[in-house]
């Protein structure tokens, strides 16, 4: 399993495979690139395949 997240401002400097535990602050919400507000895209690969983050997610978290 495999995280990414791009438009990341003030990334924590954590080495690619380190453990993260529930909690832990990565980074900041941005506005890079040729985006036109602060957003996030975070993304979940499992065997290289993107699969849908809500799936990893309990109930009442994330909007439908």
């Amino acid at each position: 399993m495999r995280t990414r997240y791009a438009h990341m401002v003030n990334p924590s400097g954590l080495a690619v495979g380190a453990a993260v535990a529930q909690g832990d602050v990565l980074g900041g919400v941005g506005n890079t690139g040729k985006s036109t507000g602060n957003h996030l895209h975070f993304e979940i690969r499992v065997e290289g395949e993107a699969v849908n983050p809500r799936e990893f997610l309990p109930e009442g978290v994330y909007p439908r």
